[in-house]
């Protein structure tokens, strides 16, 4: 049971690695959730996983990510504004658990917005403390240096195994061959 536990915690280490590595370069991005305004749809510390999409595509009830210029908000549109001054959409936007809509209309510099397709619970957390060196160390050195102990062991143990039969191997023989 644990080998399995352990090889699910691997396979899904490695999906997320190839995801963290191979998904930016398709313009799929993470952000936490720093805040509850879009609670209950996406928790506080937890992360999302945005991908760009043109701005004719996006529907009244998706989820995107924007930039006000001092932060970074994820929350639903609730309406789509066509302006007549350059023919850009333009959309209204909610916080799920807001009372109000926001107070701009947003849009994007491009013609694709940031639009949210997954949501990773607690993974959020475990990236806002990965920022802290100590946490990080801990997260990464501690277990790194467990795994390079136990790699040191096992190869003391296998030389000295080794050193043991052949030792064996020569006392035996010496002890085979017959005398003159």
């Amino acid at each position: 049971m644990l080998e399995w536990v352990a090889t699910g915690v691997v396979a899904l280490v490695v999906v997320m690695a190839v995801l963290a590595l191979v998904g930016p370069r398709f313009g799929w991005n993470t952000h936490p959730v720093l805040s509850g305004s879009m609670e209950p749809a996406l928790p506080v510390g937890g992360v999302i996983v945005t991908v760009p999409v043109r701005l004719e595509d996006v529907q009244v009830g998706d989820i995107i990510t924007f930039d006000t210029g001092q932060h970074r908000i994820t929350h639903r549109v609730i309406e789509i504004v066509n302006q007549e001054q350059g023919g850009r959409q333009w959309f209204r936007t909610k916080g799920d658990a807001n009372e109000e809509a926001d107070g701009q209309l947003v849009t994007s510099s491009t013609e694709f917005v940031a639009k949210a397709i997954a949501y990773v619970p607690y993974l959020g957390y475990l990236a806002s403390a990965a920022r802290n060196k100590l946490t990080y160390f801990v997260a990464v050195g501690v277990p790194t240096a467990a795994l390079v102990g136990l790699l040191i062991r096992d190869l003391l143990h296998g030389i000295e195994e080794e050193r043991g039969r052949r030792k064996s191997r020569l006392v035996g023989g010496e002890s085979n061959t017959p005398a003159d």
